[in-house]
C-alpha cells in the first residue's frame, strides 16, 4: 500500500506542476512556441500512461501481480516512448528552423533578415521545448515505474 501511496504522490506533483505551468503562463507558452503540438502530446501521454501506471500500482497493492507481468514491456516502452517525442519535436523544430530561414539570410534586404531571424527563434524554441517536455516526462515515467517494480519485488 505503500507504494501506492508513492504513486499518488508523483500523481499529484506531476498535477501541481502541471496547474503551476497554466498559472505561471508556462503552459500557454508551450501552445504557442509547439506550432506543430508535439509537446501537447506527449503531455497527453504522460498523464494517460500515468494513470495506467497507477492502475497498476493499486492491483499490485492488493496482491495481484497479472497484470504487472503482462503489461511490463508497455509501460517501460512508455519511457523511451517520451524521450522520443522529444526528440521528434526537436527535429521538427530544427527543420523548421533550416527549412525558411538561411534562403532569407543570404539576402541583403534588412527586413527578409530580420523575418529570417524571427523563423530562426521560432524554429529552435519548438526544437527546445520539445526537448524539455520529452525528458521531464521521462524522468517523472521512470520515478513511476521504478516505484511499480519495487512493489512487484515486495509483494512476491
Amino acid at each position: 500500500m505503500v507504494s501506492y501511496l508513492r504513486w499518488w504522490l508523483l500523481f499529484l506533483c506531476s498535477g501541481v506542476g502541471l496547474v503551476l505551468a497554466a498559472i505561471s503562463g508556462h503552459l500557454g507558452a508551450m501552445w504557442n512556441i509547439d506550432a506543430h503540438k508535439i509537446s501537447s502530446i506527449t503531455v497527453a501521454t504522460y498523464f494517460l500512461v500515468t494513470v495506467f501506471i497507477g492502475r497498476l500500482t493499486w492491483r499490485i497493492a492488493r496482491g495481484d501481480r497479472t497484470w504487472h507481468v503482462r503489461y511490463q514491456e508497455g509501460y517501460d516502452y512508455a519511457v523511451t516512448l517520451m524521450t522520443m517525442l522529444g526528440l521528434i519535436g526537436t527535429v521538427v523544430g530544427f527543420m523548421e528552423l533550416l527549412a525558411t530561414s538561411f534562403g532569407s539570410l543570404a539576402s541583403a534586404d534588412v527586413t527578409q533578415a530580420r523575418e529570417a531571424i524571427g523563423t530562426l527563434t521560432a524554429g529552435s524554441s519548438t526544437a527546445l521545448v520539445n526537448t524539455l517536455v520529452g525528458l521531464l516526462g521521462a524522468v517523472g515515467l521512470k520515478l513511476q515505474v521504478i516505484n511499480l517494480n519495487l512493489a512487484a519485488r515486495r509483494e512476491r
